[in-house]
Parts: structure tokens; sequence; C-alpha cells
């Protein structure tokens, strides 16, 4: 089975933070793929995540959808989706 690692940049291109206080990038990954709807010919690198939604199948399973502002869904199902990590950034400029 596949596995997919996910890093979600929080509020990469709002408002900026109050000074002295990080943004935080999330480390997601999500085991044991079961079935995709990933073109990665349609993924923009200038694309920010509009919405993500993780849902329960009626199989007990994970769904996934992330809907870019630019670009294709990402849509995914897989067995377990975990939080690996969290961390803080600076955002340059």
């Amino acid at each position: 089975m596949l596995d997919l690692r996910l890093e979600v940049f929080h509020n990469r291109y709002g408002a900026p933070p109050v000074p002295g206080q990080p943004d935080y990038i999330a480390v997601l990954d999500f085991l044991e793929i079961q079935a995709s709807d990933i073109d990665v010919n349609g993924m923009v690198d200038e694309a920010t995540i509009m919405e993500m939604t993780l849902a329960e199948t009626p199989e007990g399973l994970i769904q996934l959808d992330l809907t870019p502002n630019v670009g294709l869904d990402i849509r995914l199902t897989c067995k377990e989706a975990v939080v690996v990590d969290l961390r803080p950034y600076t955002r340059e400029g």
C-alpha cells in the first residue's frame, strides 16, 4: 500500500502573525492509501489550500478531500491519518 506525507504551512499567505508569534507547519501522514485521485500534472506550485476535509467512510476508512485555490482537487481514502509533527516557522518577507 502507498503512504503520503503532507506538510501544511498554516496561514502562509495570510496576514502576518502577531510579532513574536510564529506560524505553524502541520505534518500529516496518510497511511495505507486504498484509493486516490491525485493528478501531479494538475498540481500548481502557487496553489494554497482553501479547504481540507477529513471524513470517515461507512467502511471505517478516512477520506481526505483537499481543495486548492488553483489546480485540481486531491482526494484519497486511507486507513489512518496521523499528525506526526507540528512545528513553528517564520515567514520570510
